[in-house]
């Protein structure tokens, strides 16, 4: 197993795109976690495979700026 971390990252209302370096060798278990969240706010893991993921927040259907933790695990 591996595990990839990022801590109080900037998720910018445009969404985010994460790379892992390396990639994994098969697309990894996800865990991402808003900080300072507000009432409405939900995460979208838009996509994800062995090289990354691309996740967004919106609150009550729009975007939103948020910082976030996220955990990739996997090998």
């Amino acid at each position: 197993d591996r595990v990839d971390t990022g801590t109080t990252v900037p998720c910018p209302i445009a969404g985010l795109a994460v790379v892992y370096a390396p990639q994994f060798t098969a697309a990894p278990n996800v865990q991402i976690t808003i900080l300072n969240a507000q009432a409405g706010d939900d995460i979208v893991l838009v996509s994800q495979d062995a090289a990354g993921f691309f996740v967004q927040i919106i609150n009550s259907g729009s975007p939103v700026s948020r910082a976030i933790n996220w955990l990739a695990q996997g090998y």
